[in-house]
């Protein structure tokens, strides 16, 4: 079921023209600003967007001299472990491994020092519940987390209901271009 999820939703994401992405990932900017705790937190850790998805590029540039942001690093010789590393410039960006952006530099800090997570995903269910690319990094980081969590979604990505696991990690806010869920 989650394969099937995924394909069709990435197909449906991968078919959106550039102008889409803007304009939609502009509305739910919009939105995620509506968050009382976003225009507060002086800590974000947020995935740097690729591949259609929700753009986060023009958030991480608008908060790096105001807040301090984290976004991924990946980490160990099987890169299966991401670590939440500050960025002071959108000049440190990489591909990594599985073509996921992330900080060329190390310096990472504990997750709980943060107090929200910008989450990506494939879909989301009302819930909070997510299917991601399957390569656990978000469920693992987060297991932990004491800080608000925030998965930035176009509205097709939401879904009725999403199989969850033991290991996944439930989001407190979805943000689409029509709407703020919180959960």
């Amino acid at each position: 079921m989650k394969q099937a999820i995924r394909q069709s939703i990435l197909e449906k994401r991968k078919n959106l023209y550039p102008e889409e992405v803007t304009i939609l990932s502009t509305q739910i900017q919009n939105n995620l600003l509506k968050i009382e705790a976003i225009n507060t937190s002086k800590t974000i850790f947020t995935y740097i967007s690729c591949k259609n998805e929700v753009d986060t590029i023009a958030l991480i540039k608008s908060w790096i001299p105001e807040k301090i942001i984290y976004v991924p690093y990946i980490i160990d010789a099987n890169h299966s472990q991401m670590v939440p590393s500050k960025i002071s410039s959108l000049k440190d960006i990489v591909t990594h491994t599985y073509g996921i952006p992330a900080t060329q530099n190390l310096n990472a800090d504990s997750i709980n020092d943060i107090q929200i997570t910008i989450v990506p995903g494939i879909a989301f269910d009302k819930q909070g519940h997510r299917v991601g690319f399957g390569k656990g990094f978000y469920d693992r980081i987060l297991h932990n987390y004491h800080g608000i969590k925030i998965g930035l979604a176009y509205s097709f990505q939401i879904v009725d209901q999403l199989k969850s696991g033991s290991h996944d990690i439930p989001m407190d806010f979805i943000v689409t271009e029509k709407e703020i869920i919180h959960v």
